[in-house]
């Protein structure tokens, strides 16, 4: 497709292409996966554009088949889309990202190696779900509280003066800031 699109971009191209379609070809960026995405979305959206009889693209069409499994293909990466999009907005807290990798791992298995609580990449599945319960609203035990008090180097004897039940983990670590500036 990556192919097809940059033979659609040269001039001969996308004079063909012009006669059909106000639509421009979309070439894939290796740094950026969205672009693969757009990619793909906009080989579809041509399609039906596409001249058939140009010998120099002919080449690069996909068979019927394949062009098949390429529209299923792209139902399947509007949920990554989706997913990606959200991950990039300022609210998107570690919760929030969690439960997007947890619908992912659902609906496609094989990313739990990469996504999982416990994937490689994870340094610490226990650290990060006492946060998620943290920004969910829900009270933490002593056993999870120390546990960021290992992991943030603060003593207990800090946090029993500098830790109230009723704020948020935020509001603690800003108010313990606070306290040592």
């Amino acid at each position: 497709i990556n192919q097809l699109m940059k033979n659609l971009k040269t001039l001969k191209g996308s004079a063909k292409l012009r006669k059909n379609t106000d639509l421009s070809p979309v070439t894939m960026n290796q740094t950026r996966w969205s672009s693969m995405f757009s990619m793909v979305q906009r080989y579809v959206e041509l399609h039906p554009h596409l001249p058939t009889d140009d010998s120099n693209l002919v080449e690069f069409l996909l068979s019927p088949s394949n062009h098949a499994k390429t529209k299923s293909l792209l139902s399947i990466l509007y949920d990554f889309e989706s997913v990606s999009k959200v991950l990039q907005q300022n609210h998107c807290n570690l919760s929030v990202a969690r439960t997007l990798f947890d619908g992912l791992i659902e609906r496609f298995p094989s990313l739990s190696s990469y996504l999982a609580e416990d994937a490689d990449i994870v340094h610490s599945s226990d650290f990060e779900g006492v946060i998620c319960k943290n920004i969910d609203g829900h009270s933490l035990n002593l056993e999870e509280k120390q546990l960021i008090n290992n992991i943030y180097g603060v003593s207990e004897l800090q946090e029993k003066d500098n830790l109230q039940e009723n704020q948020s983990f935020a509001e603690n670590l800003l108010k313990r800031r606070k306290v040592l500036d």
